[in-house]
């Protein structure tokens, strides 16, 4: 299993406080991975987790 190691820099600091603002008066009005708004499948053939809404999607490589 690969090791994740975070690195909090500056620009993650500000990202996570932005995010935590915008979303921070919302609430899900779906949960799961089986509903029709989730993408299940990526075009590509590369290890990939792909995360986030289709305009900010964040894309983690193996």
């Amino acid at each position: 299993m690969a090791k994740i190691i975070a690195k909090v820099t500056p620009a993650f600091t500000l990202l996570d406080k932005s995010l935590i603002e915008r979303y921070a008066a919302s609430s899900p009005s779906k949960w799961g991975e089986n509903i029709s708004s989730a993408q299940t499948h990526l075009a590509t053939k590369e290890r990939v987790i792909a995360c986030g809404e289709k305009k900010a999607a964040v894309t983690m490589r193996s």
